[in-house]
Order: structure tokens, then sequence, then C-alpha cells
């Protein structure tokens, strides 16, 4: 198997989800760290990191619009992220 090494990541990246929209180009990872990053493909960067979670982060879904994604981990903790603006609504 394939694997890389995101510098965002101080862990194995273990999830990731583009954003379904093909208008906004943006990727999601998710490592053992933790931590969960948004990275905006237009400007090749990284947009923003969300630290909520105290374990593995194992799956991220997307609201129907796109406007927000859902994360959950093994630490049975679900973070909701609003898209447009990069920031955590809820934890």
């Amino acid at each position: 198997f394939c694997t890389h090494r995101y510098a965002a990541h101080e862990g194995v990246v273990t999830l990731v989800r583009f954003h379904p929209s093909p208008k906004r180009l943006l990727l999601f990872s998710g490592s053992e760290d933790g931590k969960v990053c948004m990275y905006d493909l237009h400007k090749r960067e990284m947009a923003a990191a969300f630290s909520e979670h105290l374990s593995v982060p194992t799956s991220l879904a997307f609201s129907s619009s796109g406007r927000v994604a859902v994360t959950s981990g093994r630490d049975k903790v679900m973070t909701f992220i609003d898209v447009k603006r990069g920031e955590c609504i809820k934890t």
C-alpha cells in the first residue's frame, strides 16, 4: 500500500475525503494525531486545522448542501465544521 506524510499531521493519515462539489476544490484529511485538516487545492494551502478529537478520526461526511462536514472518531466525539468559514461549529 502507498502512504504519504502530510506536513500538517504528526501521525499516519487515516482518512482522506474530497468535498463533494467540483466547484470547491477542498480536501480533508484526518490522522492518528487526532487532527482533521482542510486544504484549499485552488490556493495549494491548508485552510484550517481542527484538533477536537482525542484519538483517530474514523469518518467524515458532508451535509446535502455541502456547507457542513461532520467527523467522528474512536473517541466517540462528533465534530461539525462550517466548511465555508473553516470553523468548528459544535463538538
